[in-house]
């Protein structure tokens, strides 16, 4: 990803989000809002607004993050966005439990495509990362967002693929590597996929241009390989 803009908790002792982080994200949705996007009414802002900020489930429950999502693709965006979308969902192991990630895309007039992927309950907050490129449409991928307190060590992140399969076709993807091999399905409602490879984080990969980073394999429902393609590093 280009640009990464994890929501973190500045407070370490104290649970909820505290007031100077909400007054500046109410300050950055309100001033944020580009010309082309018609302005909501204060009233629906400000429940927006209170969904976003208050517990991490709360938003995503009520059926508010498209809006939230629209915003914050209009914020990493220097052109008007449109056909916003979700492409699929993938997990990573954390503890005993999982982290779950929401991959989002759309394209701007510039002809990029931006990409947004959304953490929900994230450890401190919801959290978005994302940016616009020129990036393959059937195959990406992208690394975890991570956050720690100052005090702590940053995480690594962990290393997932993604993509919109051009092949209605294609009912599988079968992502592999030295020492990984996944297979996800293709979300049969958004036509995309997403897939965590957490045998490979940030602390053991070593970016070099042209690297390859994952092989992907192209599968219809019986399991035929219909096309296969790879992802490197730029």
């Amino acid at each position: 990803m280009s640009t990464s803009r994890t929501i973190e908790q500045l407070r370490p002792d104290v649970e909820p989000l505290d007031t100077t982080w909400s007054a500046r994200t109410v300050e950055r949705i309100f001033e944020s809002q580009p010309p082309w996007r018609a302005r909501r009414g204060l009233k629906a802002l400000a429940a927006t607004t209170a969904a976003i900020i208050g517990t991490s489930g709360v938003a995503y429950a009520s059926g508010l993050v498209p809006a939230f999502v629209s915003e914050e693709f209009d914020w990493i965006s220097n052109a008007k966005i449109h056909n916003e979308r979700l492409v699929g969902s993938f997990t990573v192991p954390a503890g005993e439990g999982v982290r779950t990630f929401k991959v989002w895309r759309a394209e701007n007039d510039a002809g990029e495509t931006c990409t947004l992927v959304l953490e929900a309950k994230a450890r401190f907050a919801p959290s978005f990362d994302g940016g616009c490129a020129q990036d393959p449409a059937q195959a990406w991928f992208g690394w975890t967002a991570e956050s720690a307190r100052s005090s702590e060590p940053m995480p690594p992140a962990t290393l997932y693929v993604y993509g919109e399969p051009a092949n209605t076709a294609v009912k599988q993807v079968r992502v592999h590597g030295p020492g990984f091999t996944h297979i996800t399905d293709v979300d049969a409602r958004t036509g995309g996929y997403a897939v965590a490879v957490p045998e490979v984080t940030s602390a053991t990969h070593t970016e070099r241009a042209g690297q390859v980073v994952a092989t992907l394999d192209f599968l219809s429902a019986n399991g035929q390989e219909l096309d296969t393609l790879t992802v490197h590093d730029r």
